[in-house]
């Protein structure tokens, strides 16, 4: 559509949030990694194509205010892609820590319950928005989370420097498209 975020935009970037959440999780046996990655922005596609007027409208104030989406989806929706992901997250019944850390992705310090593992997505989420991998709805890098940030102190850095591989993987995965 005319609103700026293509699915396949925004499907790179959850691929890349998802390798990304792997790496960050390679120690810990918890197999969901991935999986919130790769979820993490649902709500985001669940707003473009149920509510592609509204979204339209999201991604204008986004271009004519220089807002991130977050902002513009409360401004003018009341409820933000966060959110509305969480709640997709209940409907299909998925285990509570997957809901947990996509609804408080951009503030796992707001959540007291899974908060490490929404600490870990906010990381990946900005790691990858910051090697612009794909797209995911602004050009804006979200400030770290407390939480993530001493969770994690030198993990940004550190996957900053594996750019290389994490496209190379995402090229891979998605058959060398661009």
């Amino acid at each position: 559509g005319g609103d700026g975020m293509s699915l396949g935009d925004l499907w790179k970037h959850s691929l890349a949030v998802g390798l990304v959440m792997e790496l960050l999780g390679k120690s810990e046996k918890n197999k969901t990694h991935f999986l919130l990655g790769v979820l993490h922005d649902i709500g985001k596609a669940i707003f473009k194509f149920r509510f592609p007027d509204h979204f339209s409208a999201v991604t204008a104030l986004i271009e004519e205010e220089n807002c991130s989406m977050l902002e513009g989806e409360k401004a003018l929706l009341g409820i933000t892609h966060a959110e509305c992901g969480g709640e997709l997250a209940v409907h299909w019944d998925l285990p509570p820590e997957v809901r947990t850390a996509i609804a408080s992705h951009h503030s796992p310090t707001q959540t007291s319950q899974h908060r490490r593992l929404a600490a870990m997505v906010n990381l990946a989420d900005i790691a990858v928005r910051t090697m612009k991998i794909g797209f995911a709805g602004d050009n804006l890098i979200p400030q770290m989370d407390m939480y993530a940030k001493r969770s994690f102190p030198n993990k940004l850095s550190e996957i900053l420097d594996q750019q290389e591989e994490i496209t190379e993987q995402v090229e891979a995965i998605l058959g060398g498209t661009k």
